[in-house]
């Protein structure tokens, strides 16, 4: 049995950005269920969507599918922020893979599959740029170094905890300055 995910990140705002989304999600959803690579995928879904992109948008995406009888990961990046993976009595560590372009500015982009085992009890962070491009009123960034130090204190935390954690440290860092972009986490458990 495999399992998909996938997290996103539209350019824009409003209605025309929400649009564009709503549209990149269902073509990701019909081409998932036709059972081929993270890579492959996300190649069709890139070409679907540019097809259909008239405004100059586009979209960040990382999809993975899990196999959850053996626990590997096969996943693909087009341009979004590399997540993390959680495993017990290690600190944190960002997946260290090369992106590939985001989807919808050309048609024929390469989307390489990548591959990770994951052992049971292991976790991955995924979250957009609203995270860590959080401002406070200085006009600081949240930064991926807080966001690791916050994972790191979480180690062991049930998933809830772990957004809760980050949630509350986004928060206590912007310390009230106004709310830029959305803060969108996804965390994935594999149990064995």
């Amino acid at each position: 049995m495999r399992y998909g995910f996938a997290i996103a990140d539209v350019s824009g705002k409003g209605a025309p950005a929400a649009l564009f989304m709503a549209l990149s999600r269902a073509f990701l959803k019909a081409t998932a269920s036709e059972g081929m690579s993270a890579g492959e995928c996300l190649a069709r879904v890139n070409r679907l969507v540019q097809a259909e992109n008239h405004a100059g948008m586009f979209v960040t995406m990382f999809y993975g599918i899990v196999n959850m009888h053996t626990g590997e990961l096969e996943f693909a990046n087009a341009g979004h922020n590399h997540p993390y993976l959680l495993r017990e009595d290690e600190p944190p560590a960002m997946l260290n893979h090369p992106n590939s372009l985001v989807i919808g500015l050309r048609k024929q982009v390469v989307y390489s599959t990548h591959r990770l085992q994951l052992q049971p009890g292991d976790c991955l962070f995924l979250y957009t740029d609203g995270v860590t491009e959080a401002m406070n009123e200085a006009g600081e960034l949240f930064y991926e170094e807080r966001l690791e130090q916050v994972l790191a204190r979480s180690g062991g935390d049930s998933l809830q905890e772990i957004t809760r954690s980050i949630n509350g440290a986004v928060r206590q860092f912007v310390n009230g300055a106004p709310q830029s972009d959305d803060l969108t986490m996804l965390l994935v458990k594999y149990c064995g």
